[in-house]
């Protein structure tokens, strides 16, 4: 199937720091990520799933900020809180599901907009969320390695 010239690849390049901290380069940025002492790491970073939850609040604020004046509403104020349910024993290799089996944002908006346009703007972003999008549609991914 043809990719379609609207379609935007991204990309980021990883790079395993021992123990366990992993440093990405994005663009011009640098994310570490790592696991608490407890389990191995340095707590040098936020842990990969909280990375993804964060993505949600990032996405969810900014869409909603780009897309506030479209929908004539004023934000004077913006909290997003993110939280979700997992298995920590997927991740140590036992049989259970690995990733979130529930994952809850709450926003709350300070704003003297009518209520029915900030409501329709929150459905707006519910909708066009890239990340809420890619997290609850079916999403290929695919892993690839070579040994050196």
């Amino acid at each position: 199937m043809p990719v379609s010239r609207n379609i935007k690849t991204l990309k980021t390049t990883s790079v395993l720091v021992k123990p366990a901290t992993v440093v990405t380069k994005i663009r011009n940025f640098t994310l570490t990520q790592d696991i608490p002492k407890g389990i191995g790491g340095e707590d040098k970073g936020p842990t990969p799933t909280e990375v993804l939850l964060a993505s949600l609040a990032g996405c969810i604020g900014i869409v909603m900020a780009y897309h506030s004046e479209r929908f004539n509403v004023d934000i004077d104020e913006l909290k997003i809180d993110v939280e979700g349910d997992y298995d920590p024993r997927g991740f140590m290799g036992y049989n259970v599901k690995a990733g979130f089996t529930e994952i809850r944002a709450r926003i709350e908006i300070k704003s003297n907009s009518p209520r029915d346009r900030v409501e329709e703007l929150v459905r707006f972003v519910e909708s066009h969320c890239p990340i809420s999008d890619t997290l609850t549609s079916p999403t290929k991914v695919s892993i690839k390695y070579s040994l050196k």
